[in-house]
């Protein structure tokens, strides 16, 4: 058993605010990781067993949408034994600032795959034209 109803969010910034403000919620709140902080302590657990550092000499950065990002991925129940899950948050506007600083057009970057991980399904079976079949 559990409390109901469970309330979950990816959102950090509306985890902080219930933290902060709305103690009542605490209890119905789900214990499940944000996609972010499951790709970084996935990346780091698979990778890590077979880096000549471990976990902590893997250097994991995440591009997200949200500024609120960051202030998740700084918190310690993200960081076991002292080994962050993600490193690094840029926003996709800093990122767009990086490129362009470095005298690149953002929008004139050509399109490459994605790097798989090793024994991972080449990226053209994961991302590709968006299909229309089995639509409604």
């Amino acid at each position: 058993g559990g409390s109901l109803p469970v309330l979950g969010s990816a959102c950090p910034g509306w985890v902080c605010y219930a933290e902060k403000t709305q103690h009542q919620a605490l209890p119905y709140m789900s214990a499940v990781r944000s996609p972010q902080q499951i790709q970084g302590s996935l990346l780091k657990a698979r990778l890590g067993s077979s880096a000549p550092k471990g976990p902590a000499g893997i250097y994991h950065v995440c591009v997200m949408p949200c500024f609120d990002k960051k202030l998740e991925a700084s918190r310690e129940e993200f960081a076991p034994g002292g080994v962050r899950d993600v490193d690094l948050v840029l926003a996709s506007s800093e990122l767009v600032e990086l490129v362009e600083a470095l005298g690149e057009d953002f929008p004139s970057l050509p399109v490459d795959a994605f790097d798989a991980l090793p024994g991972a399904p080449p990226s053209e079976a994961l991302v590709g034209p968006p299909s229309l079949e089995g639509s409604g």
